[in-house]
């Protein structure tokens, strides 16, 4: 696993070494990347679905000015502020939008 906090918005992110790997090779989207989405004041969150007994989330926003990525994610669990964004992975689209799995 990978912890960052993400000092901009106080996030703390979690995810498997190997998983984020794949992702990159597959979609050339670094986790490292998706969780720039959250530095983004009008980032917004929004349910997805429930997959493996988890609730799966899409965050939505604009890294660097240049790019928007969609980030599917799990949240939190429980009253503890220092559970970490587990970030997994996002559709893949046809639109022409550039999408991360993160």
């Amino acid at each position: 696993m990978h912890d960052n906090v993400n000092t901009g918005s106080f996030v703390i992110f979690e995810w498997d070494d190997d998983k984020a790997a794949a992702n990159l090779r597959k979609h050339h989207v670094a986790f490292e990347l998706a969780e720039l989405v959250w530095d983004d004041p009008a980032h917004i969150i929004v349910f997805d679905r429930y997959e493996n007994d988890e609730e799966r989330w899409h965050a939505i926003g604009l890294v660097r000015g240049i790019l928007i990525l969609t980030v599917v994610h799990t949240l939190p669990t429980g009253d503890d502020e220092n559970v970490p964004i587990r970030l997994t992975h996002t559709p893949t689209t046809s639109s022409g939008c550039l999408v991360a799995r993160a």
